[in-house]
């Protein structure tokens, strides 16, 4: 028999430091089902008649169904249309059509951006089950006035901004009105009315470098009548105040009426 000798060799490993890199915060930060809407994508999105719509940008995103086609009532992942939340500057829409369903009520050209929770809905907008669709409106412009418009085959749009007290204080008023009584009426001629008109205005206001004052309101209309007649609409207003406290704190304390 022969015997071999082992001899004793012991390695030190390094420590190893795992720690989460930048990309990682980056996808802890956002919130899971949300989507932003921008403006433009917006504008680009039409719906029955050329006409822009706010609603059927929703369309693209995944677990959001429109109720038929050329409505813009929507069902996301199986709930009902009334289980969807629509806010205007936080102040909530309760019917957000126009026509029965076949214009959404808000007016493209006033739309800053939307964002759309279709699960995992903060806490301070809850109160429904499928989903959160958050609209914020235009500030105005600081610095110079603009106008802007559409003419389309059923409704009239117009958009104005510009500042009150440059630096200051800014507005921005945008209107719609329809026309489409004249189109139905040639194949329908019992009708006596049948139109809508939204209104969208807005005031942003620097007190100081530390606090800065929101007036915003949202108006919108239908009437349809033949022998009878129904009227229905939107009556929204949002008072949102901001405050900075110091670099690490801040408020926004907003009052609402819909």
């Amino acid at each position: 028999k022969e015997s071999i000798r082992l001899e004793l060799n012991i390695s030190q490993l390094e420590e190893i430091i795992v720690s989460p890199s930048e990309t990682a915060k980056t996808i802890e930060s956002i919130h899971a089902n949300s989507y932003v809407i921008e403006h433009a994508t917006v504008l680009q999105k039409t719906a029955a008649l050329g006409e822009s719509d706010v609603i059927k940008t929703l369309d693209v995103i995944p677990g959001v169904q429109l109720f038929r086609d050329g409505s813009t009532f929507f069902n996301v992942r199986g709930g009902d249309r009334d289980q969807n939340q629509i806010l205007i500057d936080e102040a909530p829409i309760y019917n957000p059509a126009h026509v029965m369903g076949m214009f959404s009520s808000i007016i493209p050209e006033s739309i800053k951006d939307m964002k759309m929770y279709r699960g995992d809905i903060p806490a301070h907008l809850g109160g429904r089950l499928s989903s959160v669709l958050d609209i914020k409106t235009r500030d105005g412009n600081l610095q110079h006035f603009s106008a802007n418009g559409s003419l389309g085959l059923i409704s009239a749009r117009l958009a104005l901004e510009g500042p009150i007290k440059k630096e200051k204080s800014s507005f921005f008023v945008s209107g719609r009105h329809s026309y489409i009584q004249g189109l139905i009426k040639s194949s329908n001629s019992d009708v006596n009315q049948l139109y809508f008109t939204d209104f969208t205005a807005k005031t942003n206001v620097w007190i100081n470098q530390n606090n800065r004052l929101f007036l915003s309101t949202y108006l919108g209309k239908d009437e349809f009548s033949t022998d009878g007649g129904i009227k229905w609409g939107n009556k929204a207003g949002t008072i949102r105040w901001n405050h900075i406290f110091n670099n690490k704190l801040f408020s926004n304390t907003t009052f609402y009426s819909s």
